[in-house]
């Protein structure tokens, strides 16, 4: 089978479709950055009843606001720092 010929033409498109998408699967198989950890030293909290965003330093996962005293959750946000895309 030569190549070039009409037929084979017409398969290289899909073949080289299949490769992408095999690659891309691959790719984001094994760089799975975007997962949210929890910070190892306190960390950011936003009010749910009068919106202010604070940090705390403690490792305690709900922190009273200093604004309005209500109990509130941490956010976890994907660290970023380490080249992780």
């Amino acid at each position: 089978m030569n190549l070039l010929e009409p037929n084979a033409l017409l398969i290289w498109p899909v073949v080289f479709n299949l490769i992408v998408i095999w690659g891309v699967s691959l790719y984001y198989s094994t760089h799975s950055g975007w997962s949210a950890r929890p910070n190892a030293h306190g960390g950011l909290h936003i009010c749910a009843h009068c919106h202010r965003v604070y940090e705390d330093e403690r490792s305690d996962p709900r922190v009273a606001c200093p604004r309005c005293g209500r109990l509130n959750d941490r956010i976890y946000i994907a660290d970023r720092s380490k080249g992780e895309s």
